[in-house]
């Protein structure tokens, strides 16, 4: 399973670091380069893997997500995170 992540790349490790204090174990590979103030900005699609720990389900990790974004909320308005798989 993994959850889509598409927004700010430097919020990437953020919106990670609360799927993990929430419970969903994740891994990802962050882009690591230097950015120019525009690619801060820009949109980049990233791809978390989460390993299932027991009796975690996907309507559960539905619900943190949401949880994720209300938490981060006008913040990071532009972020879009779903589960696929």
């Amino acid at each position: 399973m993994r959850i889509r992540y598409e927004g700010p790349a430097p919020f990437a490790s953020l919106v990670a670091q609360r799927l993990e204090e929430q419970g969903v174990p994740v891994t990802y590979r962050p882009k690591i380069e230097a950015r120019s103030a525009q690619e801060v900005v820009e949109a980049v699609v990233i791809y978390m893997g989460v390993k299932i720990a027991d009796g975690l389900t996907g309507n559960m990790i539905d619900a943190i997500i949401e949880r994720v974004k209300a938490e981060l909320g006008e913040r990071i308005k532009a972020i879009k995170i779903s589960r696929e798989g």
